[in-house]
């Protein structure tokens, strides 16, 4: 007797625990599909940076919807070429202490961050791709939104040294003007012309005496 009220008690408690697991809703009953933002809305565009150098970019993935919004995986799928190199890497949630999937409540964002660097000056493009919960976007597929990069690099050097040849040379010439041996020459000699003319006229009159 006191075995078999044991296993109806057992029993009961899991039958309790089996009835609440069914009861509790699914992700799609309580979230269903977020809506996505990603902005800038035209793409990420990195502050020009000196050839040889590295630079942070950064964009940002807004919750719109009514519903809580999931970004599940993000990745490069075009690193951008420059002299032979890829140009941009290391994609990341700018909180180090966030990793994907991520959760966006509705009505808020995260901010992503990566790295661009470029050997040699020029201009180099790429490409993110984003996949979420959101079924309303599909480029290329449903739930995926690709995100177009950009960057550019100054090779700042060949500027520098135009700029301090230019003053260099302008400040050389300044100086010779200010010793210009011309003008000084001129104006000795004419003050000594006049006295030897001085002097001579004298010894003229006191011969003619």
């Amino acid at each position: 007797m006191h075995y078999a009220f044991f296993l109806t008690a057992l029993l009961s408690a899991c039958s309790g625990e089996h009835n609440f697991g069914e009861s509790k809703p699914s992700d799609t009953t309580s979230g269903g599909d977020g809506r996505i933002e990603v902005f800038p809305a035209d793409g990420v565009t990195c502050e020009p940076m000196a050839a040889g150098h590295y630079e942070t970019c950064g964009f940002g993935i807004r919750s719109v919807g009514e519903y809580d919004l999931r970004v599940i995986d993000m990745q490069i799928i075009n690193a951008g070429e420059n002299a032979g190199e890829k140009v941009f890497d290391n994609l990341r949630p700018a909180d180090d202490s966030l990793s994907l999937p991520i959760s966006i409540n509705a009505g808020e964002s995260e901010e992503f961050i990566l790295l661009a660097t470029m050997a040699a000056e020029g201009t180099a493009s790429g490409e993110i791709e984003v996949l979420t919960n959101d079924g309303s976007v599909s480029d290329p597929s449903p739930g995926r939104v690709r995100i177009p990069i950009s960057a550019t690099a100054i090779d700042y050097g060949s500027d520098d040294t135009g700029e301090t040849g230019g003053d260099d040379t302008g400040e050389a010439g300044g100086d010779g003007s200010d010793t210009d041996g011309s003008d000084d020459t001129g104006e000795t000699g004419g003050d000594d012309g006049g006295t030897e003319g001085s002097d001579t006229e004298g010894s003229d009159g006191d011969t003619g005496s």
